[in-house]
């Protein structure tokens, strides 16, 4: 597949992808935790990460970030909060 090929593909094939929030069966509402977790993997499923580049200590715990730079040179890290410590 030529490159441009590839991206209208991939294109076409984003566009259709709709993303469902399951409902848990006892409750009419999913809880915030649920959601989060969904959106988490829709990111985590979307970003292409090329190069590793850093790991980061961060001050108060000694838990390291994983950070990543994206195709495009953008930097991505996951918010620290769902960091694993």
């Amino acid at each position: 597949m030529s490159k441009a090929n590839a991206r209208r593909f991939k294109r076409r094939v984003m566009k259709k992808r709709v993303y469902k929030v399951r409902k848990p069966k006892d409750e009419e509402q999913p809880s915030e935790d649920v959601k989060e977790k969904l959106i988490i993997e829709k990111k985590k499923r979307k970003k292409k990460k090329i190069k590793k580049i850093l790991l980061e200590e961060k001050e108060e715990e000694s838990s390291r970030i994983m950070i990543t730079v994206t195709r495009y040179g953008r930097i991505s890290r996951p918010p620290l909060r769902y960091v694993a410590i």
